[in-house]
């Protein structure tokens, strides 16, 4: 009836999956929460770090904003892939449903799975009340700078659920008319009010009409094209290039000064202007701010940086060169 967490120590962990391994030659975990905490992945670690079979995780659920580090070790230990709640790549959407993330930490937690050898399974969602229509111009024209990125397993409309901040407060979320999804009828020989009580999955209006079929066609169908350019595209380094890929069709070589591809490498992570020159000094780099914007200019003139107020995040992933 309620969110309650429950959850094994981090010892009963440890035990129980060592226990499995011994009794079973071949096995898929799955891990039932539907956000493991830092906690609990520091237990799987210890675990499967011990073990010279590892299994093959199916479900392992996780926030985007997980620490890189922590992601890099569950790749070591044999993790090929994680479900996460990305849901947008926009911030003002994404602080409109409460997510506590912000557009650059989703797109670097997609980078840093390519980085890692991880498959990110995720979803891209749309439809919420209130939700600027500008938010979805803007993402539907980000998308082709992110095609070497696993692209969304789902993208649609989202789906109101008991629990959910729309369900309990839905006046103030700009929603009316709540009702169970029609199928439950068909299923339960109930009146309304039965079913309306333990229904999990709702159908709603907008208080205020939203033409979402409209205002999200573009970024649909450049979902279409993320996913079928996805398998060619590549953006990556090689020694003083970026390679880019990301058209699925030819291959640009960009080659930057000494400067740029240093601004490019300290903006891995999401990093201010002031940050970037205090990566550049630990590697004995001096420059002045205008030189390091004018670097940043042409980074995001080449459709390799991105910035969000003032934050800067390099799309150029690390890794070993991809072949076509």
């Amino acid at each position: 009836e309620t969110l309650i967490f429950r959850k094994k120590n981090h010892e009963r962990i440890v035990t129980e999956l060592r226990k499995i391994v011994n009794k079973y030659p071949a096995f898929a975990l799955s891990a039932s929460d539907e956000s493991v905490d830092e906690r609990t992945l520091e237990a799987l670690i210890e675990a499967l770090s011990t073990l010279e079979r590892k299994p093959e995780i199916v479900y392992l659920q996780v926030r985007p904003d997980i620490d890189v580090k922590m992601l890099e070790k569950l790749a070591a230990c044999g993790l090929k892939r994680l479900e996460v709640g990305i849901e947008s790549l926009s911030s003002n959407v994404l602080s409109i449903i409460g997510k506590g993330v912000n557009g650059l930490q989703n797109i670097t937690f997609l980078k840093n799975c390519r980085e890692a050898g991880v498959k990110p399974i995720w979803n891209f969602l749309w439809g919420f009340p209130k939700e600027p229509e500008s938010s979805y111009e803007n993402m539907a024209n980000l998308i082709p700078l992110l095609t070497h990125l696993h692209p969304p397993n789902y993208a649609g409309p989202f789906r109101l659920d008991r629990f959910s901040p729309c369900f309990e407060n839905p006046y103030e979320h700009g929603i009316r008319a709540i009702k169970p999804y029609p199928s439950y009828r068909f299923v339960y020989p109930f009146n309304e009010e039965v079913i309306d009580n333990f229904a999990s999955f709702f159908t709603f209006k907008f208080q205020t009409p939203q033409n979402v079929k409209d205002y999200t066609c573009h970024l649909q169908e450049n979902i279409f094209f993320w996913k079928e350019i996805y398998p060619k595209s590549a953006l990556y380094y090689r020694q003083d290039l970026v390679i880019d890929r990301r058209s699925g069709i030819d291959e640009w070589h960009i080659r930057l000064d000494p400067l740029t591809m240093a601004v490019c490498k300290a903006s891995s992570e999401p990093v201010t202007l002031q940050g970037i020159a205090q990566r550049l000094k630990e590697v004995e780099i001096v420059k002045s701010e205008e030189e390091i914007r004018q670097s940043i200019k042409n980074l995001i003139k080449y459709g390799i940086l991105l910035k969000e107020k003032e934050m800067y995040l390099s799309l150029v992933t690390e890794e070993k060169e991809v072949m076509p």
